[in-house]
């Protein structure tokens, strides 16, 4: 409709939204909070997922996706944080068991991890390393384990969306939207008025990609639909 209107208050920085196939919203809680949470749509009720690592609180969880089995992969850069406010080593991705008791590392070895993505068909997942300005692909061998990873394209990029045909959408440090095949060749620009942060494929059919830049929301028909 064009029409803003807020859906909840005080979301301590949420980030990294993610409907899953329980009905529930996820996402990441960039705040003081720095922990997963689940939200219900019906009431609203906020509910902790993961909140530390072996007893250590995590940076600032920034995305996150669901695996078909339910596993979270997230990823945690220290957006935000002092030097001496880091309880864990490093700037990570992170797997949570399906049944919520289990947080494990997944993946280390990055400057800025920010966005995150499955293809479609969840073999592999892509992590965008923001400050190194690489995107790198992992093969998925199993319930939270990644094998070797590999660079996907030289270009970061703060979120991601995956078209029905593996195409990949990353949001550069320009005014575009930049999209590459599935074996990492670019296929082109999708121009912007500035910069975006996030994509996502929506709408009844999921013809639709969603951009959020700054302080507006775009949206663009497409011939293909969202993936994954």
């Amino acid at each position: 409709t064009g029409m803003v209107e807020t859906w909840l208050e005080n979301t301590d920085k949420a980030n990294g939204l993610w409907w899953a196939a329980d009905g529930k919203l996820y996402a990441c809680q960039m705040g003081a909070g720095r922990r997963l949470v689940a939200i219900d749509p019906a009431t609203k009720a906020v509910t902790p997922v993961a909140e530390r690592l072996d007893g250590r609180r995590f940076n600032a969880p920034n995305d996150l996706v669901v695996d078909a089995a339910g596993g979270i992969y997230f990823t945690d850069p220290a957006y935000g944080r002092k030097p001496e406010e880091l309880e864990v080593a490093g700037e990570s991705v992170y797997w949570i068991s399906p049944d919520r008791k289990t947080v494990s590392l997944a993946a280390d070895g990055f400057k800025r991890p920010n966005g995150i993505a499955f293809s479609p068909d969840g073999r592999t997942l892509y992590v965008a390393d923001r400050d190194a300005d690489l995107t790198w692909a992992f093969p998925v061998e199993g319930p939270g384990r990644l094998g070797k990873r590999r660079q996907f394209a030289a270009t970061g990029s703060d979120g991601f969306a995956v078209d029905a045909r593996g195409n990949l959408y990353v949001t550069p440090k320009a005014a575009a939207i930049r999209v590459f095949a599935p074996d990492g060749k670019l296929v082109g620009d999708i121009p912007l008025p500035v910069p975006g942060a996030n994509v996502t494929f929506g709408g009844p059919d999921r013809r639709t990609l969603f951009i959020t830049a700054k302080d507006k929301v775009y949206t663009l028909p497409m011939k293909v639909s969202g993936g994954g």
